[in-house]
């Protein structure tokens, strides 16, 4: 399966992303222009009804002053629209096995790449060295900066992509919108 996906370059990974300044206000999360001070959109997140009865709003600073004073980033990771196609194909031609391998590849794939991703941006904002240098530490969240994805429960509304898109256009890696975001 190694062999088809480097032979037939199956893979493309890319990525898109952005910095942004940004502020909150109870659990709602402003992104704002480079001007810190006009707003570009909100961002809605719920909080825990356990706990501490946090939400992600809770970890950027609020406006001060009135301007933005904390950043946040956005990213969306793809291995490409050739896996969808290579996916379809084998389906397809009934070959649900190879399928579904090579769909839990791409799958896994696109999840190392988002992580591989994320401490790049760690790196990038000046904060990816302090990342523990023990994998079985970095699995149990031992690094600064949270990686979340909508439509899991700490952002679950998957309508919130189509700002997202606005934001970081990931379309310019060939990342499409669907219908259901």
């Amino acid at each position: 399966l190694k062999d088809y996906v480097l032979t037939e370059n199956v893979f493309r990974p890319a990525a898109a992303y952005g910095f942004f300044p940004a502020a909150s206000d109870g659990t709602k999360l402003t992104i704002f222009e480079d001007d810190h001070k006009t707003q570009r959109t909100t961002f809605e997140f719920p909080r825990q009804e356990f706990g501490d009865f946090l939400c992600l709003a809770d970890y950027v600073e609020p406006l001060r002053d009135g301007k933005a004073v904390d950043y946040v980033s956005f990213m969306a990771v793809t291995m490409g629209h050739e896996a969808t196609v290579a996916c379809n194909r084998l389906r397809d031609a009934n070959k649900y096995q190879d399928y579904l391998f090579l769909h839990g590849l791409a799958v896994e794939s696109a999840e190392a790449l988002a992580e591989l991703f994320h401490r790049e941006l760690r790196r990038e904002w000046g904060f990816g060295s302090d990342d523990s240098p023990e994998i079985r530490k970095l699995f149990k969240g031992h690094y600064r900066g949270r990686r979340y994805a909508f439509g899991y429960p700490a952002c679950p509304n998957l309508e919130d992509q189509a700002p997202l898109f606005t934001l970081i256009d990931p379309t310019r890696v060939g990342i499409t919108l669907t219908d259901q975001f």
